[in-house]
């Protein structure tokens, strides 16, 4: 599981630097969400908070971060030395993506190339510049990239230009957590593919919420468009990040437990608070949808017991989140029958 830290109030402005990797090892859930559910991508600026916490999940699977060797694809993205395999493909644009081959580099992030479910290698002989370190609010660069691909039958020449910007940061809410100190970034795709002669133009923006501890974004809302074209294509998704730093290690007495676990009918929530301090508790489902919302209020120090009724709730595996002073906790609880 990956974790990241969170924090409470105003934000130091977050920078994106060596420290900012992808473990490799580590695998992180993805929630699809219904495009539908995102007005837009919301403010830029500093100290921001995007409220996405009534986002539509309509589907989920797991990403990990492997060497490159361990896919089928080894030595076919230059220099790359992760890839990020998606379980059941994600949906990227047009193309449904398998892999993504990436440089994660003390320097910065290049994006070598990827891999479709239809087996189209798009492997870039110069590859994309995505982030160059240290990286925070304000930050902008540019940078040209090219490859050379085939796709049903017919040879395809890419070469565009990607552009990025720290145009905000704060905090973030999502379906199953509250991150805070996150850079957002604007990316902008602009590139030409050439089949058989015929040229198709493309513009691909995306919004991408990055943590200082992790180079792979928090939330993407990115737009497709085809020169043209009159529609777009617009994908949506999020990570599933547990805060690293734990209330325990603020408060060496904090406890927090849900028993019985399994639970067939009832689990009950038992913490000691180390404070007196307003508290969130809430349930999740598997898929980072909130199933209820327990407590919110202010409670005094000392031992709590909340009961929690799963009767109505389907088989399967819920968290409970538990909110104090800007840290967040969560416990895995079994519903079984």
């Amino acid at each position: 599981m990956i974790t990241l830290l969170s924090w409470g109030g105003l934000q130091a402005q977050p920078v994106l630097s060596g420290t900012t990797t992808m473990p490799l090892g580590e695998q992180v859930g993805i929630i699809r969400v219904a495009a539908t559910s995102i007005d837009n991508q919301g403010a830029a600026g500093s100290n921001i908070t995007w409220d996405f916490s009534d986002m539509q999940a309509i589907g989920s699977q797991t990403a990990s971060f492997l060497a490159p060797d361990a896919t089928p694809f080894a030595g076919n993205f230059g220099n790359a030395n992760v890839a990020v395999s998606y379980q059941s493909g994600l949906q990227m644009g047009s193309a449904m993506v398998s892999y993504e081959f990436f440089s994660s580099l003390a320097s910065g992030l290049i994006r070598n190339g990827l891999a479709t479910a239809q087996n189209v290698q798009v492997s870039y002989s110069d590859p994309q510049n995505t982030l160059t370190f240290p990286f925070t609010y304000g930050t902008t660069q540019t940078d040209n990239f090219a490859a050379t691909f085939a796709t049903a039958g017919q040879s395809v020449e890419e070469s565009g230009t990607i552009s990025v910007t720290g145009d905000a940061y704060g905090n973030l809410l999502l379906p199953n957590a509250s991150i805070n100190g996150v850079l957002r970034v604007r990316i902008l795709q602009e590139y030409t593919d050439v089949v058989n002669g015929i040229e198709l133009e493309f513009s691909v923006e995306t919004y991408a919420w990055f943590h200082p501890e992790l180079a792979y974004p928090l939330l993407t809302i990115s737009t497709e468009n085809v020169v043209g074209s009159p529609t777009s294509v617009r994908n949506v998704h999020y990570a599933q990040f547990v805060p690293s730093t734990s209330i325990g290690d603020i408060y060496p007495n904090f406890s927090f437990v849900s028993a019985p676990n399994p639970a067939t009918d009832q689990s009950n929530i038992r913490f000691y608070m180390p404070q007196n301090a307003p508290i969130q508790i809430a349930v999740y489902n598997a898929i980072g949808q909130k199933v209820t919302q327990l407590l919110d209020e202010t409670l005094n120090i000392g031992n709590h017991e909340l009961p929690l009724s799963v009767a109505d709730y389907p088989t399967g595996i819920y968290f409970v989140q538990l909110s104090l002073n800007g840290l967040t906790e969560t416990r895995r609880l079994v519903v079984a029958r």
